[in-house]
């Protein structure tokens, strides 16, 4: 019997994107649907709302994650969890449940969800790309 993963793929990413990584964002989803790979992501504007967007529109499989019991930005074609957890548990989790990670961070981001998701997926042994941008141009 042939053993078949499905390949899920957690895009992660800073809440304030320059359009580098609205771009790589896009790029990486319409990745996943040349891959046949299903997708998962957070519920926050920035990164995960392009992500969610995307999915929608391309047909891509999807499960958004959110935290507090709450989905903040949702798919329409997809699955919403409202975990009822903080967010870093939340980040953790999405990283257990992950085949690979692409995190997009904004350098200049006060906050560090999207490199704490990163260094959990990394701890986990998978296989990640941390891909930055400084938010000022291009």
């Amino acid at each position: 019997m042939k053993n078949t993963l499905i390949e899920t793929l957690l895009i992660t990413g800073s809440r304030k994107i320059a359009p580098k990584l609205t771009r790589m964002a896009k790029e990486a989803v319409w990745r996943a649907k040349m891959n046949h790979w299903y997708v998962i992501c957070g519920d926050a504007e920035g990164v995960d709302e392009t992500v969610i967007v995307e999915c929608d529109k391309h047909e891509v499989p999807i499960t958004v994650f959110g935290a507090f019991g709450i989905v903040r930005h949702s798919t329409v074609t997809g699955r919403n969890v409202p975990l009822g957890v903080p967010y870093l548990t939340r980040d953790r989790r999405m990283a257990v449940l992950c085949t690979k990670c692409l995190a997009l961070h904004n350098t200049q981001s006060e906050t560090h969800g999207t490199q704490y998701t990163y260094d959990q997926v990394k701890a986990l042994g998978k296989e990640c790309w941390l891909r930055e941008d400084d938010g000022s141009g291009t």
